[in-house]
């Protein structure tokens, strides 16, 4: 298992439960992997605001960032994580 940081700001802390979390996932887990986990651990009424459907597609409106890189140069959705990664999902500008 990894442990993974998972940080976040604005409304999307209240849709994902906490400002920070550490989450526990398998080896050879990947981004789209670990957004299907959030979703799955989401309120349904507001998971809405991050993902477009219950596999963890996110809305266009979220950015998301693995230690620090944007995830669509660092690999997409589909790039592994690795033990310690923080990723970090923003939402649009403008909102909160």
């Amino acid at each position: 298992m990894l442990r993974v940081k998972v940080i976040t700001i604005l409304h999307l802390v209240d849709v994902l439960g906490s400002r920070e979390t550490v989450l526990e996932v398998p080896e050879g887990t990947t981004v789209a992997g670990l957004m299907k986990l959030l979703v799955e651990r989401c309120d349904p009424a507001q998971a809405g605001q991050v993902f477009a459907d219950s596999e963890g597609t996110l809305q266009p409106s979220i950015t998301v960032m693995v230690n620090g890189r944007l995830v669509a140069f660092a690999g997409g959705l589909e790039a592994a994580l690795s033990e310690g990664d923080e990723v970090l999902i923003l939402p649009a500008e403008g909102r909160g």
